[in-house]
């Protein structure tokens, strides 16, 4: 599990084979992460914000890994931290400090709350 490019293989052997019955993430370089298929960050995120009644303007996403992008998709403002991917800055609105910088209280900092 620490060769980089050796989970690269096993996370593309797994999207060929298991891709249409499985969602597999690359959670960081060298971690893969198996849900059933449908089930996501972002599907659980919407639905908790269906039953609470909150609107997408009123949630706020953070994350690092190719797991959190589909919060980003979910709600107006999200952050990527500052150890992220590119892959995962590029589809957030914003980038922050790591968490070991606090990161998530710079990004509230920054949309004033």
């Amino acid at each position: 599990m620490q060769d980089e490019d050796k989970i690269r293989e096993i996370y593309d052997f797994l999207i060929r084979k298991y891709g249409d019955r499985f969602e597999i993430f690359r959670t960081c370089p060298r971690q893969l992460e198996i849900l059933p298929k449908g089930y996501s960050k972002g599907k659980t995120l919407k639905r908790l914000m269906e039953m609470k009644g909150w609107n997408k303007d009123e949630v706020v996403a953070f994350g690092d890994g190719e797991n959190d992008v589909s919060m980003f998709e979910v709600v107006d403002d999200s952050f990527a931290m500052a150890n992220a991917r590119d892959f995962v800055k590029a589809k957030a609105r914003y980038e922050t400090a790591s968490n070991a910088d606090n990161g998530i209280v710079q990004g509230l900092e920054r949309l004033g709350v």
